[in-house]
């Protein structure tokens, strides 16, 4: 995911900034002792493993907590789901750390390429559709202001 994620936006902070994969895993463990998950966040992402109702589901989404700060307005993003015509995968939720949500059924027996295909597939639509645009010209305007 992290890799599909750099692929996309190799200069955006949205995938795990570190070099070293067990810095990762360790992240991952962590995560799942306090809250129950494997997830992983960047800017307004969050991507990974979660709990829902009685299984587990393979998610993404897109809320407006960030690490960067930049304000994000989760009711404005689903209403731009809804101009840009965002596909029918994408729950509009409007909720701060998830204002759109893709999930997977995790699967016994599903490939790991079926997997990354379907993070791939929801990740290039959301670029295709421009809906971490407001991210991106936040994080731009934050970092032009911190500039001399």
């Amino acid at each position: 995911m992290n890799n599909r994620i750099r692929e996309l936006w190799p200069d955006r902070p949205l995938a795990w900034r570190g070099k070293d994969s067990s810095a990762l895993r360790t992240a991952a463990r962590a995560e799942y002792k306090t809250r129950h998950r494997i997830i992983g966040t960047g800017g307004p992402l969050t991507y990974g493993l979660v709990p829902f109702d009685e299984d587990w589901v393979w998610s993404i989404s897109v809320g407006s907590a960030n690490y960067e700060r930049v304000p994000l307005d989760p009711a404005e993003t689903v209403r731009q789901a809804d101009r840009m015509e965002l596909s029918g995968r994408w729950q509009r939720l409007g909720t701060r750390h998830a204002a759109l949500e893709a999930r997977l059924p995790l699967a016994e027996g599903s490939a790991h390429e079926q997997v990354t295909t379907w993070f791939a597939e929801a990740l290039r639509e959301l670029d295709e559709k421009g809906i971490l645009r407001g991210f991106f010209d936040g994080l731009e305007a934050k970092r032009a202001t911190l500039s001399p």
